[in-house]
């Protein structure tokens, strides 16, 4: 009985594919938002799609850009700090962000 039931539950979920976000881990120094919080905005914004944050770079203390790929193709997300929180004010995305 439990054959039969396992079967069919595993033919489903292994035909569900889901896209990931891969982000880089944290380093000394890093500033801006963290790297998990970019992943979970652009996952919501490009559902089902293969996104990677690849590097930030830092122009000032509060000012940076996180360059990401969404299906291979390579963006940058300029983000400022305003009051205690950055804010994207550079979505190259075309507004999908």
């Amino acid at each position: 009985m439990f054959k039969t039931i396992l079967l069919p539950l595993s033919l489903t979920f292994s035909s569900i594919s889901f896209a990931a976000c891969i982000s880089v881990p944290p380093e000394i120094g890093d500033i801006g938002p963290d790297s998990q919080l970019i992943c979970t905005r652009l996952e919501a914004g490009f559902p089902q799609k293969n996104i990677v944050v690849i590097d930030r770079k830092i122009h000032s203390p509060n000012s940076i850009s996180v360059s990401v790929t969404v299906e291979g193709q390579s963006e940058s997300l300029g983000y400022k700090l305003i009051g205690a929180d950055w804010k994207l004010t550079e979505p190259a995305l075309a507004g999908n962000y």
